[in-house]
């Protein structure tokens, strides 16, 4: 079966069969990651896994509720009619600013975070973030990035996926105790996770590089 571009085999992907998947950049269609899998999901998944660096990755039509982007390197990716939205994932700076807002609030007062509760209920979609911190009221990691966001379409999404697109680098800490996120947010340690992330991914380039040159 011949490879296919992820924009292009959204729902043949669908019908559980295995596909020949390759995830491209939008800006010149090189292939930056390429896997059998039977959903763009689970190939981007695998991505991850493998520490593809994936900026600048196509992903639209991909519906990527739920999935786990731990660690994942999106910036500038193509999510386009991902969940309905085109919606580009933080930088880097955008997502410290967005982790601080939300470490504030918590640091105020820890009861505010709790892991397991990815949202109650939709009132909280009627405040703003600053009303629903008056609230008192209790929400999971990627709950609050995605009711601080000053990006209101993120309101609209799943809160995993809008929590990764908030802050890529929090992804990892969705599914973690309330005691080792605060302490995560306390320590700011995003910050340095951030710096190593990109600091990684400017190696991989450089080493891609000069294999080429050298080619």
């Amino acid at each position: 079966m011949g490879a296919c571009a992820v924009r292009d085999c959204y729902h043949s992907c669908l019908l559980g069969e295995m596909m020949n998947i390759q995830i491209k950049t939008r800006f010149s269609g090189k292939v930056l990651f390429k896997t059998e899998a039977p959903s763009i999901k689970v190939a981007l998944e695998l991505a991850v896994k493998s520490g593809a660096d994936l900026r600048g990755a196509v992903l639209s039509g991909a519906d990527l509720r739920y999935a786990d982007l731990s660690g994942a390197v999106l910036s500038g990716a193509d999510l386009s009619g991902a969940d309905g939205k085109h919606i580009e994932p933080a930088t880097p700076e955008v997502a410290i600013e967005n982790l601080d807002k939300v470490r504030e609030i918590i640091i105020d007062n820890a009861n505010r975070l709790e892991m397991g509760n990815w949202h109650s209920s939709d009132e909280w979609k009627n405040r703003t973030c600053a009303e629903e911190t008056m609230c008192e009221t209790s929400h999971c990691l990627a709950g609050w990035l995605q009711i601080c966001s000053t990006n209101t379409e993120l309101r609209d999404l799943d809160p995993q996926l809008a929590g990764t697109l908030a802050a890529p680098i929090a992804a990892k800490m969705f599914f973690r105790e309330n005691s080792e996120t605060l302490d995560w947010l306390k320590e700011r340690k995003y910050v340095a996770e951030i710096a190593e992330r990109e600091q990684r991914a400017t190696e991989r380039k450089a080493k891609r590089e000069a294999a080429k040159e050298s080619a």
